[in-house]
């Protein structure tokens, strides 16, 4: 007994000191400017983080137990940051809050937005930048893994042309320059990876309309946690527009409220909207003008196999991959066609089959959705011509899972290789002009 005791105490208190330094969110040691280098600015997907979030201490979102990628690259000379964008927000109110971790300030949701869809307009203040200097000079490389793919995407297209509604809402000198829009000359590229494009067929996206009742429960736990004294310094919801959560050290207090949880999932301003084929729709016509100056990339990667019996082209996730649940389960709800959400293709006899290209997928995401946003100009990558202001689709990973670019796939891939594939992509970044 005496043994068990001791054995107790000293979990807790190991668990008290990883809580105690995950509490302290801590801005890591940076290079600082390199000359003639765009900087990268990872931005990561749905219930993730980033180096200003607490968590991020103990496992960097980029590389998580297997190393810290932003570290590995600043190490070989690749100024990089880590944003912190919210975990379960809409790629708006992302890219808004993207943009103040930029420039510092607060974060301003849009007038317009804001009274559209019922919340607060300003957010949490970041009293310094991510990095000093985002400018025409020292542009930015934007890299979005999963869902973080639609909040580069929207937030270049904020950049460029900002936003009408906004303009026509907002007095001049109360509007946030994100909203006037010309700052194409600070964005040199954006790569998605893993991306959700065209939203996803996982029963997690959120249909307009669909009962609440699966989303509750897990977005009400994560808003106890959000305005919870120290316990938001561990996992930040980063949702005080909905007063949902309180930023660390910055006192508002807000309380767990179960009707703001549902007034949040009943708005089409979070995530799980976004997620879905209609969500990653209005998404794509409004990002579908490619700038001419920017450069666009896209990665796709695939787990699953074609089930050799069957004629109806559903697919399966092997075995070996059973260790990583999340994708495994997902992966054969995509692959079987089991979700709630199908895309149907139209045979020559007229009848209505589900469509192979939607089954393929990487246990998280379908490869359809992850290979280019539909309605935008692509092309195969072709190192001989890499143009600008079009989708450069590059060669699909097979036989990887969907955290693959983010350390999270515990069947494929080492760290050494996963730090090739970047080291790789920043080469090719830097021949660009």
């Amino acid at each position: 007994m005496k043994l068990l005791n001791k054995l107790i105490s000293v979990v807790l208190s190991a668990a008290t000191i990883l809580l105690m330094m995950a509490g302290m969110p801590l801005r890591k040691a940076h290079i600082g400017p390199v000359a003639g280098q765009a900087v990268n600015v990872f931005v990561a997907g749905l219930t993730c983080y980033g180096e200003l979030n607490a968590v991020h201490n103990i496992f960097p979102l980029w590389g998580m137990s297997k190393g810290d990628v932003g570290k590995a690259l600043e190490e070989l000379g690749y100024e990089s940051y880590t944003a912190s964008t919210g975990p379960f927000s809409s790629v708006w109110d992302r890219s808004c809050e993207l943009y103040a971790q930029l420039t510092g300030g607060t974060v301003d949701y849009g007038a317009a937005h804001a009274k559209e869809h019922g919340h607060h307009r300003y957010g949490r203040s970041y009293e310094k930048p991510l990095f000093t200097g985002w400018s025409e000079q020292r542009p930015i490389n934007l890299l979005g893994h999963s869902f973080g793919g639609p909040t580069v995407r929207l937030f270049a297209e904020l950049c460029v042309n900002g936003d009408a509604a906004e303009r026509a809402a907002t007095p001049a000198e109360e509007l946030s320059p994100l909203f006037r829009g010309g700052m194409h000359r600070r964005i040199k590229s954006v790569t998605v990876l893993a991306s959700t494009n065209n939203g996803s067929t996982v029963d997690v996206a959120m249909q307009e309309g669909q009962d609440l009742k699966n989303y509750l429960p897990v977005i009400g736990l994560l808003s106890r946690v959000g305005t919870t004294p120290y316990l938001n310094g561990f996992y930040d919801l980063q949702l005080e527009q909905w007063e949902l959560s309180n930023p660390t050290g910055q006192f508002r207090g807000y309380e767990f409220d179960a009707e703001k949880v549902a007034s949040f999932l009943r708005s089409r301003d979070n995530a799980l909207i976004d997620l879905s084929i209609e969500g990653a729709e209005r998404v794509n016509e409004r990002t579908k003008n490619l700038h001419p100056d920017i450069y666009y990339f896209s990665y796709a990667n695939s787990l699953s196999k074609p089930i050799s019996f069957s004629q109806t082209g559903r697919q399966f996730i092997p075995i070996e991959n059973i260790g990583n649940p999340i994708y495994y389960y997902f992966g054969m709800q995509i692959g079987l066609g089991l979700g709630k959400v199908q895309v149907y293709t139209t045979l020559e006899d007229g009848r209505q089959a589900l469509d192979p290209a939607w089954l393929q997928n990487d246990g998280n995401v379908n490869l359809a959705s992850a290979l280019y946003p539909f309605g935008q100009p692509y092309k195969i990558f072709d190192e001989s011509s890499v143009p600008s202001g079009t989708w450069n689709v590059m060669p699909v990973l097979y036989n990887t899972g969907h955290g693959y670019y983010v350390g999270f796939d515990t069947v494929h891939g080492t760290f050494e290789e996963l730090l090739d594939f970047y080291v790789g992509h920043m080469e090719l970044l830097d021949q660009l002009d």
